[in-house]
């Protein structure tokens, strides 16, 4: 075969395979788009930059909550919470009750129900709010950042929110009067979806609701429980 003829067809092949490649990365498939790493993006915002230095968030313990709905992309709509707070407990003994997703139920009217496989890394829970019910298997990891941060991964593998993501981050904030310290906590979360699995008004209404009071409810347990440990001593 003449070097000519040859080199067009390598040529011609390249072309195509390049061609097949843009093509296949312009319509990523839906299942696709719930794999973490392409959700990672979403998950970073300016919100926590932007209610960092919030004067509520510090003297008045104020819970601050977001949830809106991206534009769709690839036919998904991407919708997101955050939701930033402060525990007047130290990091580790914070993080370590944010571990312990079986007490969930005990202080939050939200949840009804938790099984905990810790050995696994995953739990199941029920959420019920607004005569509205959803069972979630979560598997999740833990690690620690930079600045001693310490992240819990999770995502949502069985139940109605089937490919969410979060991530619910502790990070050491300041001393507290006696040489207290506190912990800031930042929750985010991400759900790509063709179609809404639950009504659309509760999302624009009841998340919102239902992130302030279970983020409010934990907060007072675990400084309730930690006060308790300081007098124990």
């Amino acid at each position: 075969m003449p070097m000519m003829r040859i080199t067009f067809l390598f040529l011609l092949t390249a072309l195509s395979c390049s061609v097949m490649a843009r093509l296949s990365t312009d319509k990523i498939p839906p299942m696709l788009l719930k794999h973490a790493a392409y959700w990672r993006g979403h998950l970073n915002s300016d919100f926590f930059k932007q209610n960092l230095l919030h004067p509520d968030l510090w003297k008045k313990s104020k819970i601050i909550t977001s949830v809106k709905i991206q534009k769709k992309e690839y036919g998904l709509n991407v919708l997101q919470l955050k939701s930033i707070g402060v525990v007047n407990a130290p990091i580790i003994f914070v993080f370590k009750h944010l571990l312990r997703f079986k007490a969930y139920k005990d202080f939050s009217m939200f949840v009804t129900r938790v099984n905990h496989l810790p050995l696994k890394q995953q739990f199941y829970i029920r959420f019920s709010a607004f005569n509205y019910v959803a069972d979630l298997k979560i598997k999740y990891k833990t690690k620690s950042g930079v600045n001693d941060e310490r992240i819990i991964f999770g995502e949502v593998v069985e139940g109605v929110f089937k490919g969410l993501h979060f991530e619910l981050v502790s990070v050491d904030s300041y001393t507290l009067d006696k040489g207290r310290r506190s912990t800031r906590v930042q929750l985010k979360a991400v759900y790509g979806y063709a179609k809404l699995p639950i009504p659309e008004i509760f999302v624009n209404f009841g998340f919102e609701v239902v992130m302030e009071k279970l983020s409010a409810t934990l907060k007072a347990h675990i400084e309730r429980k930690y006060n308790q440990a300081l007098k124990s001593q």
